[in-house]
């Protein structure tokens, strides 16, 4: 029996739901859109090593 079953069902019985805000702590921090999707240069980068290695 795990402990963490016993907090899911202590934060049921008392109504409290789990919520992870994370708050950054400066701008760098702020991700706002996706990086990998829709990057050329890494598709470029991957598609170099499969043609260099075969």
């Amino acid at each position: 029996m795990s402990i963490s079953r016993h907090i899911e069902e202590y934060l049921d019985e008392q109504g409290i739901v789990e919520k992870a805000e994370v708050v950054p702590e400066s701008a760098c921090q702020v991700f706002e859109k996706d990086v990998v999707a829709g990057d050329e240069g890494l598709r470029a980068a991957e598609q170099l090593l499969k043609d260099l290695l075969g």
